[in-house]
């Protein structure tokens, strides 16, 4: 395990740096608001003549989490751009067939519009599973079981949009993503292919647009070990935690009794090891 170190502000590390590819929900917002110092410190970012790229599990085109964005009032100024794991997805969509099973709840994510597929809901006729939501709860996965169950029978292929296991908003409530339905369909031998965080399409698009920038001079700053720090090791670039999300219910706050010794515990169980930590993102 590396001894990250604990910093408690950006500012320590900018110079570090010139491209940031940073996570949207558990550092920008938490589903509803933004956190409290995330618009100075992307502004501060700006004035430093730094590129900043988000890069989001989102499972949509990059244009719905753009408008979000702008909802909660994070203009175009403050970024350079948006890459999503529906975008990721999108435009390296793999040849499974054309028949696929939508396992959705209330949202109709019109992800694979223009493309040539159709969906049905008939499991029996489908060539692969299409998986993008992020709002399971616990009852609701389980309810899902049976279906996996036929779908592992057929060797029904699985593409998961969204690899995140949980969220968690600022007032402590979890709910479970895509990636945790996804890996209970691997646990019954079901074959899954991800997009999206930590696995490198979403990357290499991050990258391309800024070729010229090496990868040491590239900073990924997110709130969960499992997609965005294991994303920069996976990557080989430099990564910085921020505890104030998912992590928040384990760690408790950046100047709570024991953080330090809760997070390295954290940390050392989980396998993924960032470079920097800090308990929110600020300037």
């Amino acid at each position: 395990m590396k001894n990250p170190r604990f910093i408690t502000s950006l500012s320590e590390i900018t110079p570090d740096f010139d491209l940031y590819f940073i996570d949207l929900w558990g550092v920008i917002h938490d589903g509803q608001q933004l956190y409290p110092s995330a618009k100075a410190c992307l502004a501060y970012l700006k004035e430093q003549n730094k590129h900043i790229v988000f890069i989001s599990n989102a499972p949509y085109r990059s244009m719905r989490p753009e408008k979000m964005l702008h909802h909660l009032g994070i203009e175009k100024h403050l970024y350079d751009s948006v890459i999503s794991s529906g975008e990721a997805a999108y435009c390296s969509f793999p040849s499974l067939g054309k028949k696929y099973f939508y396992l959705k709840q209330n949202d109709t994510n019109p992800l694979l519009a223009g493309l040539p597929y159709q969906e049905t809901s008939q499991l029996e006729e489908a060539e692969f599973l299409l998986l993008t939501d992020f709002n399971y709860t616990q009852a609701m996965t389980a309810s899902l079981v049976p279906l996996l169950q036929q779908a592992a029978a057929q060797h029904l292929p699985m593409i998961c949009v969204n690899p995140d296991k949980e969220i968690i908003t600022m007032s402590g409530e979890i709910t479970y993503c895509s990636g945790k339905v996804a890996e209970i369909y691997e646990a019954m031998q079901g074959s899954v292919t991800y997009f999206g965080k930590p696995y490198p399409t979403i990357y290499a698009m991050g990258f391309a647009l800024f070729p010229t920038i090496p990868k040491q001079r590239v900073l990924a700053i997110g709130d969960n070990l499992d997609t965005d720090i294991k994303g920069a090791v996976n990557n080989q670039i430099k990564g910085l935690l921020v505890t104030g999300g998912i992590l928040k219910p384990l760690t408790g706050e950046a100047n709570s009794s024991g953080y330090e010794d809760k997070l390295k515990k954290v940390i050392a169980e989980n396998g993924n090891d960032p470079d920097f930590v800090m308990g929110e993102f600020r300037r």
